[in-house]
This record gives structure tokens, C-alpha cells and sequence, in this order.
């Protein structure tokens, strides 16, 4: 009976020795291993980020095509300036129609006009003048009267009948003379729309002689020297609208 007793308590004590190690091992702050726990999985290196590809330069834009300037009149012609006002230029656009030919004239560069004043008169404002032609000055007819500003610059419109004619622009007292007057500044003249043909006679008088036929007498005489103790023939002198006078 001794026996059975030790023989229980050897097996009771064999029974809780794994309960009592386990106690311990929580005790100890031990953390437990699972027997059955799989080591855990190496991360994959991230793949490779591939280099963005390079934009392609933009195609460069072709300049736009200049475009065509269409004319808007038939033809013009040029005013050259006077000794008044030196810097001055102009231009005058003509549009031939049914009725007359309509005409813009367009100035740059003149001086301010109180700048023109004379000792014996004072001049206000800029008039334009048609022009029937060189010889005819004086028939002149007041077109209107141009503004210019103070940076020199204006322009000014008006219609005429003459198929030939040149402008004149004067700075004048006030902007209403009954005749053309005043100091011209620009001048344009004369023009004409198509040059006329030469007569035949200048013609003829620019063939010249045919093998054997003598020069004409007046040739002959114009090319001839002044004879002992004659004197040469005078030169023309411009006249006082070409060197830029007051009227």
C-alpha cells in the first residue's frame, strides 16, 4: 500500500512539471515561441522606376505669310519742302472715279505754325491748294485746310476735276484766303495721271541725221561758240514758287 501511495505522487509530480515550467517562462517576461511559427516572407525589392521619356521639342511655328497690301488709290505723287519749312514731307494719293478724282494729302515733319510768323503778318493755320498747273499758279483754288498736330503730322481730303494738277500747302493767316497766299511749305507741282506723248516733231528733231545729209542749221548754230566779242545767252531763273518765296 506504501508502494501505491509514492507511486501516485511520482505521477502527480511528473504530470504538473510542464505547468510549472510554463509559469516560469511567463513569469521571466519570455515571449513564446510558436514550434509550428513560419520565418516571415523577404520583401521583394521594389522594381525599378523607369526614366520618364524625353518631351519631344516643340515644332517650331512657321512665321505667318506677310500679307499682301492692297492700294487703295490709283496713283500718287510727292510734295518736296521749301526752304520754310526744311523737314517737311508729303505725299498725295489720288482714286480716280466717274465724277473727279478724290485725293488724300498727307504731311509729316512741319514745324508748328506759330514758328512761321513774319514781322509784317502772323499765320494761324496750313491751307491746301489744287494747282492747275506751273504757269497757272495764281489760278490756284482753296481746297480746305489741313490740322496738324504737334508731332509735325496730318492729312486731309478732298475731290477735284482736273486730270492734271499739282498742291501747294501755305501757312496762311487764317484758313479762308480768297487766293492762293501766304508762305508755302510744300509744294507738288504739276502731275499728271499718265505722261503725255511726245509730239513728233521732238521726235524728229531726236533722229538723228541719216549718213551724208547735213545737221539742221539751228543744231548747227546752237552747238556753234559765241563769235569774238558776243556775249553767251543768260540762264533761265527758277521761278519764285520753285525757290520757296511768300506769295
Amino acid at each position: 500500500m506504501l508502494r501505491t501511495f509514492f507511486v501516485g505522487v511520482f505521477a502527480t509530480f511528473v504530470l504538473t512539471m510542464p505547468v510549472l515550467a510554463q509559469d516560469d517562462t511567463a513569469e521571466n517576461g519570455e515571449p513564446e515561441v510558436a514550434a509550428d511559427a513560419a520565418p516571415a516572407a523577404e520583401e521583394e525589392p521594389a522594381a525599378e522606376e523607369e526614366p520618364a521619356a524625353e518631351e519631344e521639342p516643340a515644332a517650331e511655328e512657321e512665321p505667318a505669310a506677310e500679307e499682301e497690301v492692297v492700294s487703295m488709290h490709283d496713283w500718287e505723287f510727292a510734295l518736296q519742302p521749301t526752304q520754310h519749312a526744311p523737314s517737311g514731307a508729303g505725299v498725295v494719293k489720288v482714286t480716280e472715279g466717274d465724277a473727279g478724282q478724290a485725293l488724300v494729302v498727307e504731311v509729316e515733319g512741319l514745324p508748328l505754325i506759330d514758328e512761321l510768323d513774319q514781322e509784317d503778318r502772323d499765320v494761324n493755320a496750313y491751307t491746301v491748294w489744287i494747282v492747275p498747273s506751273k504757269e497757272r499758279v495764281k489760278e490756284s483754288t482753296l481746297a480746305g485746310v489741313v490740322t496738324v498736330g504737334p508731332e509735325g503730322t496730318g492729312a486731309f481730303e478732298s475731290t477735284t476735276s482736273l486730270e492734271t494738277f499739282g498742291i501747294i500747302v501755305t501757312a496762311t493767316p487764317d484758313g479762308a484766303p480768297e487766293a492762293i497766299s501766304g508762305v508755302p511749305v510744300l509744294t507738288g507741282i504739276p502731275v499728271t495721271s499718265a505722261p503725255p506723248a511726245a509730239p513728233a516733231e521732238d521726235a524728229a528733231a531726236d533722229t538723228p541725221p541719216a549718213e551724208g545729209e547735213a545737221a539742221p542749221a539751228e543744231d548747227a548754230a546752237a552747238d556753234a561758240p559765241p563769235a569774238e566779242g558776243e556775249a553767251e545767252p543768260e540762264a533761265e531763273e527758277p521761278d519764285e514758287e520753285a525757290q520757296g518765296q511768300a506769295f
